[in-house]
């Protein structure tokens, strides 16, 4: 029989356990409040979407992809773990998370449940705003505030150091990080994009620039001018500090 579970902002509902949607209900509601810190939404009762979201969670693969093929309308490949929908009116908002059966916490061919969540609550949060953030942010800061709760030795969170690599290597002006559309494909940018914040937080001056840089980014929606406002430097000399963090970061995970 589905479970279900409510919370301020949300309505889970999944063929799981009682104990897993609660806990994920618990995670969901953590990260949100973060978020409304990091956007100074100072009220912990004003709803972050128009009514609750919904959060369907199913242990099925073969329910997962037939939910967002035939409601989504798209296609899900193996590596999808999570699909979520925001129309144009902010009325019709849905996340449907896939749950592995025998999804383990060592396991680093896919993402904790925990991140998926983080990452598409964040991407349906940034939806809404009046200006559309960069792509970097979009992609890193859901994950990125998930890997600051996660241990130190996560192996999800280890393995996005490495991955971040390969992608750089095409990258031939440190600042073309911040643009658009820089990496082939979302999927490779996303590695890069979560450690680029996970930098920013960590080097740069904790979540309170991080802060500054979204209030920057909302009044005038330039990515490039709030970045070099909130860390006061040019954009290439925070992505030059940030390939040699990432390098330190990575090389140790290289040679294993």
């Amino acid at each position: 029989m589905p479970k279900t579970a409510t919370t301020t902002d949300l309505l889970l509902y999944g063929n799981v356990s009682a104990e897993q949607i609660e806990t994920l209900a618990a995670q969901a509601e953590e990260h949100l409040a973060k978020l409304r810190e990091m956007f100074a939404i100072e009220d912990p009762e004003t709803p972050l979407w128009k009514g609750r979201l919904a959060v369907f969670i199913l242990k099925s693969r073969s329910d997962f992809e037939e939910f967002a093929e035939k409601v989504t309308q798209r296609r899900v490949f193996d590596d999808n773990h999570s699909v979520s929908r925001l129309d144009t009116t902010l009325e019709d908002a849905y996340l449907v998370l896939y749950l592995p059966p025998e999804a383990g916490a060592d396991d680093e061919a896919s993402p904790p449940l925990s991140f998926m969540l983080a990452s598409e609550l964040t991407a349906l949060h940034l939806l809404q705003q009046p200006k559309a953030f960069p792509q970097w942010f979009t992609l890193g800061f859901g994950t990125a505030l998930a890997a600051r709760s996660a241990k130190n030795d996560d192996p999800w969170v280890l393995s996005q150091y490495a991955a971040s690599i390969e992608p750089l290597k095409a990258i031939t002006r440190p600042a073309d990080i911040f643009k658009d559309g820089v990496f082939f494909s979302d999927e490779e940018a996303r590695p890069v994009s979560q450690t680029l914040v996970q930098f920013l937080i960590e080097k740069g001056g904790g979540e309170l620039k991080l802060r500054n840089f979204i209030e920057a980014f909302q009044k005038s929606g330039s990515g490039t001018s709030s970045l070099q406002f909130a860390y006061g430097a040019s954009l290439d000399t925070v992505a030059r500090s940030y390939f040699g963090w990432i390098q330190n970061k990575a090389k140790p995970l290289l040679k294993k």
